[in-house]
């Protein structure tokens, strides 16, 4: 009897072992995965070819908003590795429920982006919701304050797409959204910004003087806070434009290079010349740079601008007192000191100058009395080969005299 009975339960788990053994010749063993989803009893066909077992996806966000997606309304397909199989063996089974099988696969697929794109477009999600902004420093009773940050529920409508399409791989059929949100990216209790609004409230109240002899010009109030920001990477920032801008209009104003201007000669003549190679010109760029670093310092200064030409003076008037005149018609070269002639001297005019005012670039003394002085590629010289020949004595007696940046008006 017990001998039967032995019998029987040897040959019923022959029947188990064997019945199983043919199931898991079509169907996955257990504690098996396939790109970390459990996969365990699932027909091997299916595993690979998937495309059938595809059918909706319900996304659900805040506020009751809802999309479901249709895989075949899309057009979603999975392309399938052709080399890829799911090698088992079945006769293994009762070991396989202690040792986990992994496999990765990597699924190509299709869509149509437009039908998607339409899909998203008509389910108006975005039509009611409630945008995210940054946190920002606002200007407020005289003083720079951080104005908090708004969390909205405003969905990122390419962080969904994609979304959408990892969720049709792996065949989730619901989904609640999570971090599609466009969220803020600068936050009110950042150091960041915190830095930023200490920093403005800090320059808030200097002034930087340019002085100009005649006039002075003040940057400060308003117009100085609107040349620096807060930048959500780099924090306090200046806004170079706004630099610029200013510094433009200082030369608009105060660059007299290459303006016309009305000069009265020694014969009591009104002439309007240009200054083709004289006068003040702000160097743009470095003066910039001197507006940040006295930004930087934070205290009230007066600053000289950078220049890359400068004239006899900074008042209006920038020849003032101390010039040469060159009458090219009456062949005389005058030289005017304290706002007199100091000499009247006869030259020799080999090559007529363009009428204009420059300025004298160089003085050279070479041998004996051979004296130059240079301007915009002319020359007054005791050589043969100079626009203007003066002689020795005439020219040393000027030479010595002249000043540096001193113009030369030529008619």
């Amino acid at each position: 009897m017990k001998k039967r009975a032995l019998i029987t339960i040897i040959l019923f788990l022959f029947l188990v072992y064997f019945s199983a053994t043919t199931f898991f010749t079509f169907y996955a063993l257990p504690n098996t995965y396939v790109n970390g989803y459990n996969m365990s009893f699932v027909e091997k066909s299916k595993i690979v070819d998937r495309n059938a077992d595809i059918k909706t996806l319900t996304i659900n966000a805040s506020d009751n908003r809802k999309l479901v997606i249709d895989a075949q309304e899309v057009e979603f397909n999975l392309k399938i590795p052709e080399d890829f199989k799911i090698e088992q063996n079945p006769f293994s089974w009762p070991l396989s429920f202690f040792d986990t099988k992994k496999y990765t696969v990597n699924f190509d697929y299709t869509i149509d982006e437009n039908k998607l794109n339409k899909k998203i477009y008509q389910a108006k999600l975005n039509q009611n919701s409630k945008k995210s902004y940054n946190a920002y420093i606002s200007y407020l009773d005289d003083e720079y304050t951080i104005i908090p940050e708004q969390v909205g529920n405003e969905i990122d409508t390419n962080k969904l797409k994609d979304t959408i399409i990892k969720s049709l791989l792996e065949q989730k059929e619901d989904i609640t959204l999570k971090d599609e949100y466009i969220k803020p990216t600068v936050y009110s209790n950042s150091w960041a910004i915190i830095r930023a609004k200490n920093k403005l409230n800090k320059l808030k109240d200097i002034e930087i003087s340019f002085d100009f002899n005649d006039t002075i010009y003040k940057l400060k109030g308003r117009q100085l806070r609107d040349m620096m920001d807060f930048d959500e990477k780099k924090g306090f920032v200046y806004k170079d434009l706004e630099i610029e801008q200013y510094v433009d209009y200082l030369k608009d104003i105060t660059d007299t290079y290459n303006k016309s201007r009305t000069i009265t000669t020694v014969e009591n003549k009104q002439l309007k010349l240009t200054a083709i190679d004289y006068g003040w010109e702000i160097d743009k760029h470095k003066t910039v740079e001197l507006i940040k670093e006295r930004i930087e310092n934070a205290e009230n200064e007066t600053i000289e601008p950078a220049y890359n030409r400068q004239a006899k003076s900074r008042l209006k008037n920038d020849i003032q007192d101390e010039y040469i005149e060159i009458d090219q018609q009456n062949k005389t070269l005058y030289y005017i000191n304290n706002y007199k002639i100091n000499k009247s001297i006869p030259i020799k005019i080999t090559q007529p100058i363009p009428k204009g005012i420059y300025n004298i670039d160089n003085k050279t003394k070479g041998y004996s009395k051979n004296y130059t002085l240079g301007f915009y590629r002319h020359t007054i010289s005791t050589e043969q080969n100079s626009d203007i020949q003066v002689s020795p004595n005439l020219l040393e007696s000027i030479y010595y005299d002249v000043g540096e940046n001193i113009a030369v008006i030529v008619y």
